[in-house]
């Protein structure tokens, strides 16, 4: 009966799992809010969206295109931290110069990935649209 005690107890506390209870962990989840032209960059707006705060969110940038394939700018960065509800506007570091239409592709940690075109005239980028699949 002294050893068959012990090993009720353990059984007992390991199936019961020690009373130790698990809560579900906090949904981590991003949108690409907006992504907007300018003078020479791309800019974005990312949102945690979520239910806690996310660290080392990978971004990722891509715009390529132009009349001879001559704009190819491509980007990764790291954001450190995003509260719940907050926002981070960035946007891409190399200045985008030429002419003709542009594949923009945006990739965030826990987003949905951002598939769209725009128009870039020397400088100036614009009519950026979000491609739509149905």
């Amino acid at each position: 009966m002294k050893k068959i005690l012990p090993i009720v107890v353990v059984g007992i506390l390991v199936l019961g799992g020690l009373g130790a209870v698990a809560y579900p962990e906090p949904k981590k989840s991003t949108e690409i809010v907006k992504v907007k032209g300018g003078i020479g960059h791309v800019s974005i707006v990312i949102e945690n969206t979520g239910e806690a705060s996310i660290d080392n969110i990978e971004v990722f940038i891509s715009a390529k295109g132009g009349v001879f394939d001559n704009i190819d700018v491509t980007e990764s960065y790291c954001i450190s931290i995003l509260d719940i509800k907050a926002i981070e506007i960035s946007e891409t570091n190399k200045f985008i110069f030429g002419f003709g239409k542009i594949d923009i592709t945006i990739d965030a940690d826990y987003a949905d990935t951002w598939i769209g075109t725009g128009f870039v005239f020397g400088p100036f980028i614009i009519g950026i649209d979000k491609l739509c699949y149905d």
